[in-house]
């Protein structure tokens, strides 16, 4: 089979992409020197995309509930994947390298250092760690308090050992299927701890790659958030991926540090994407009904898991059908996803940002409903994942990205990225309160003023 035939086999249908092809952009002579012949390009990737962690993803929506509001949101973390992938393909080609007088593609350049194959691949798993509406579930606490995230759980994943790795090995096993360790030791050029240092960030100081995977440039949100409006009708899908990726340039210094900066002709695509950005939060994913369909399913499953707590090892081995189905069957939690089922959100009864630490409002909403309300589920608070989070410099395009020509993004459109930093910093400090019955919240709206502050 010839390169051409193994490309062509391996093509994917994506509407953001149109046809894109896992060779894209890749140097035939490459995979034979790593892999002893093209079938064996070939083999790899169609056995990683096969294996039991990936497939799963198939039945984990890219969107949590937000089909709910948006009906056509219903793509998955399966292609999300996938096109992390296509666009990592894109990048080896797009960005450019200088090192001393000398300057390559980025391709080339980790090809030299041996982790092209690394560098993909991680694009391509960095969502297996992830449980049913992983970041609505990730609110809870006793999620926090047992895996932390799912960047911790996709490490435990892929590291030979761990309690998780030898569950994951077993439920595999009995599907007949392969894990994606397995696949990366038939090939013995793949530097697993090299994967997972990609992936967890913890690379080498003066290597700035993991940026691309998940830091302040990486392919994994440009790929979230183009999918995710494309699918919801937001109008982002009209970005210019290529222009913004053909603008990154990797400069390492004499040390052998490295950084990554923006050429002038790449800002005016950043713009366009952060005011993408901003937008899918202000009318998606902030959604003053998306977070009272977060309340209640967080709500619906601390009520499973209190009586079920030893499910919670099986978290990520579940599908959101699974968990469905686990939630309608326990009568704590039946009402509560009916509704959601139904869509029947809860109503919002106060929303304001808080001074508060995420402690302090916890237990003051708490002995106020233990007072207040005949039910624990009368009302529901929602307090975001990241709240009072200031640090923002790894937060998406909004750190302080450096200009090849000299200066930063921030000097150059101060006032722009102020206003986006606020919005971020403003977001992760707003708290809400959902009342189950309409009815009862003019009852309690000035009462939570006096609790919160506001």
């Amino acid at each position: 089979m010839n390169y051409r035939e193994i490309s062509e086999s391996f093509s994917i249908i994506d509407p953001l992409y149109e046809v894109s092809r896992f060779g894209v952009g890749m140097n035939k002579d490459l995979y034979s020197e790593f892999f002893g012949g093209e079938e064996s390009f070939e083999n790899l990737y169609l056995e990683l995309i096969n294996t039991y962690e990936m497939n799963r993803l198939n039945f984990l929506k890219q969107a949590g509930l937000l089909f709910l509001i948006f009906p056509s949101a219903t793509h998955t973390r399966f292609s999300h994947s996938l096109g992390c992938f296509i666009l990592g393909s894109y990048a080896l080609t797009s960005i450019l390298v200088k090192e001393g007088g000398d300057t390559v593609t980025l391709e080339e350049y980790l090809n030299q250092k041996n982790f092209l194959e690394e560098f993909l691949i991680a694009l391509l798993v960095h969502d297996i760690g992830h449980l049913p509406f992983s970041h609505y579930l990730e609110a809870s606490q006793k999620v926090k308090d047992f895996y932390g995230n799912h960047e911790k759980i996709t490490e435990a994943f892929l590291t030979e050992g761990t309690k998780l790795h030898e569950i994951l090995s077993k439920h595999a096993g009995n599907k007949d299927s392969n894990t994606i360790t397995q696949v990366c030791k038939k090939y013995s050029n793949i530097n697993m701890d090299k994967l997972i240092s990609f992936l967890t960030g913890y690379s080498t100081p003066e290597d700035s790659i993991s940026q691309l995977i998940s830091g302040y440039l990486d392919l994994d949100r440009l790929d979230h958030y183009y999918r995710d409006s494309f699918f919801m009708g937001l109008k982002l899908a009209s970005i210019n991926v290529r222009g913004f990726l053909d603008a990154i340039v990797l400069v390492i210094d004499k040390d052998g540090n490295s950084q990554f900066f923006l050429r002038k002709e790449g800002i005016p695509h950043v713009l366009h994407l952060l005011f993408g950005r901003e937008m899918l939060w202000q009318r998606a994913f902030d959604n003053d009904f998306n977070r009272a369909y977060q309340a209640m399913l967080i709500k619906a499953f601390d009520k499973w898991i209190q009586k079920n707590e030893v499910r919670l090892i099986d978290l990520p081995f579940m599908t959101e059908d699974e968990l469905i189905s686990e939630l309608y069957s326990c009568e704590d939690s039946r009402d509560l996803f009916e509704r959601i089922m139904l869509r029947k959100p809860y109503f919002l009864a106060y929303k304001a940002e808080s001074s508060m630490s995420e402690k302090e409002v916890k237990e003051s909403f708490s002995y106020w409903l233990r007072k207040r309300a005949k039910n624990d589920t009368d009302f529901l608070l929602f307090v975001p994942k990241n709240y009072k989070k200031e640090d923002s410099s790894n937060e998406w395009l909004l750190s302080n990205i450096r200009i090849y020509e000299g200066g930063d993004l921030r000097g150059t459109h101060s006032e722009l990225i102020y206003y986006f930093l606020r919005q971020h910093q403003k977001r992760n400090s707003t708290i809400r309160v959902y009342a189950k019955d309409r009815k009862l919240i003019d009852q309690v709206r000035d009462e939570l003023k006096n609790i919160f502050g506001r």
